[in-house]
């Protein structure tokens, strides 16, 4: 199993460096992991970002691929505007109830961290080593869930999807380095 592990460093509160090692998540119980933090967020992202996203989805369905939509100055227009409409405090709203929930709780302390050592010590087998590790720390903490999340890789982005978003950054990348080139050029 030593290839399925993650190694690296998180500093505390105080700045001091800990060891961290994460044993990878495997796919069997991966699979439900990411299913279940998408559900515990989909209620406040399909608040905010479905009115967002609802012209994308609809031009799509007539027959215009993701990388086009991007490229779309009208489409763009249609979910910047929708922006502006989209109930933010309801998203807030759902956040804040998912973050006081027993079973974020849980599942953070059972399911995320099930699989951490910090300095040699289990965060879920040793007792006391959670405590130790966190009180008025909770910025590591913080750190730590994202970077398990990260590294099994339960959030990712289907590839297409991924692809047209690397894609569209490139091209505004691009247009905006050209914009400037061209400011900077002298009229003549």
């Amino acid at each position: 199993m030593s290839d399925q592990i993650v190694k690296f460093e998180l500093p505390d509160a105080s700045g001091v460096p800990h060891k961290y090692i994460v044993a990878l998540t495997p796919a069997e119980k991966g699979m439900g992991v990411s299913m279940q933090l998408m559900g515990m967020v989909s209620a406040s992202a399909f608040r905010s970002l479905g009115g967002i996203l609802l012209p994308a989805l609809y031009r799509s369905m007539q027959g215009s691929s993701l990388t086009d939509l991007l490229d779309s100055k009208e489409a763009l227009s249609d979910m910047l505007g929708a922006a502006q409409t989209a109930d933010w405090g309801a998203s807030g709203e759902a956040v804040g109830a998912l973050l006081q929930s027993p079973r974020t709780v849980q599942f953070c302390r059972q399911t995320l961290l099930a699989t951490v050592i910090r300095d040699g010590k289990s965060l879920a087998t040793e007792p006391g080593a959670f405590d130790q590790a966190f009180t008025a720390n909770y910025g590591e903490l913080w750190s730590l869930l994202i970077k398990v999340i990260d590294i099994n890789g339960f959030f990712a982005l289907p590839s297409t999807w991924a692809d047209a978003m690397r894609q569209a950054k490139l091209k505004a990348e691009a247009e905006a380095a050209a914009a400037a080139a061209k400011e900077s050029t002298p009229a003549s």
